[in-house]
């Protein structure tokens, strides 16, 4: 049996797969006096005590670019207008639904039903709609009509389990499940008071505590399987709108508890479609001071090694590589075109 894909085949895929490459990539972003994720159990940030490492789950990193879609792309492009299976509902939406009564209780049937009114000028959804007013069914048979549609689901995936409509898709993009911070740190406890008192009976404001991370660089790890591509319709456009939405995302998420600054993004293509794309073989491709990292408290306190990275994109299964960097950063940037000069005919940057 021949195991070796043939040229013209693997054109095949790759043009069903919309150009989508088989790839991993790496994104770094510095988390200030902040939590970089909470852990819902504790308030607190999640934190490996055996590393003395803080940690952020995969589904913080895709509520960046969720967040940075719904709030900011939609906002300044709402000629472009981009929908999402696991955004927020319309309010305007719901507050019609209990008017009419409608005992719709999921978050994500409501949603359903939105999309559905939303993109009746997609054919496929208003065909399947009209077939079922006239069937008199649960709900039309249109999910993978919506997922289409929908930005997020073409990434990530999504489930629909609507009477009689199902569906579910596993995500051509992967996270990282738990992503750790670069360096070691600290947990230091923080302590803030508010003016409005904890309840009627009292007269002066109450005092609250939580715990945050002085300095955290956090490194973000993920791949892209262009043959699940194919299922779930996401296009090399996507890819490239997902690694946008997740560096705008990350930086637009400041609140009390969150102010994070990008830094650097990696995106490295294999030439085999075969190619195991496991995060363990990039984790340690980008290095940084060894001794002392706990006291880090800035990004001007960092050293960089890029060794490892170089060797890996100088591999022949590695097709190209490209970065995006935070020109502000300009000693960093420095460094790193200079560290990484050696593999600079397959390592370009993104261009968005």
């Amino acid at each position: 049996m021949d195991y070796k894909i043939k040229q013209e085949d693997l054109d095949k895929i790759y043009e069903k797969a919309h150009g989508v490459q088989k790839s991993n990539w790496i994104f770094i972003y510095e988390s200030i006096d902040a939590i970089p994720n909470g852990d819902p159990y504790t308030g607190n940030p999640r934190f490996d005590s055996v590393k003395e490492v803080t940690n952020a789950s995969c589904y913080r990193v895709k509520r960046f670019v969720r967040d940075y879609i719904e709030k900011s792309w939609n906002t300044l492009h709402p000629d472009q207008k981009q929908y999402l299976l696991f955004g927020e509902l319309d309010e305007d939406f719901v507050r019609g639904l209990k008017q009419k009564s409608d005992k719709t209780s999921s978050g994500v049937a409501i949603q359903m039903k939105y999309l559905r009114e939303m993109l009746q000028h997609i054919p496929e959804i208003a065909d399947a709609t009209k077939s079922e007013n006239k069937k008199g069914k649960k709900a039309p048979q249109d999910a993978e009509a919506i997922f289409q549609q929908c930005t997020d689901t073409r990434m990530f995936g999504g489930i629909c389990s609507e009477q009689e409509n199902t569906a579910a898709w596993t995500g051509p993009i992967f996270v990282n499940s738990l992503n750790s911070s670069m360096n070691k740190v600290d947990l230091e406890p923080f302590q803030n008071t508010s003016i409005l008192p904890s309840n009627i009976d009292k007269d002066a404001g109450s005092m609250g505590f939580r715990t945050q991370v002085p300095y955290a660089l956090m490194q973000i790890l993920g791949g892209i399987n262009p043959l699940k591509a194919i299922k779930t319709h996401l296009t090399a456009d996507d890819v490239k709108f997902f690694y946008y939405s997740m560096w705008h995302g990350a930086n637009d998420c400041l609140t009390s508890s969150k102010n994070h600054v990008s830094a650097l993004m990696v995106n490295i293509n294999y030439s085999d479609i075969n190619m195991h794309n496991s995060t363990t073989y990039i984790k340690d491709l980008i290095k940084i001071n060894e001794k002392d990292n706990k006291s880090l408290r800035s990004f001007q306190e960092l050293t960089w090694d890029f060794s490892a990275l170089n060797s890996f994109i100088s591999k022949d299964v590695v097709k190209n590589a490209e970065y995006f960097i935070d020109d502000m950063k300009e000693d960093f940037v420095k460094e790193f075109l200079k560290q990484t000069q050696s593999v600079s005919s397959k390592l370009t940057r993104m261009v968005f």
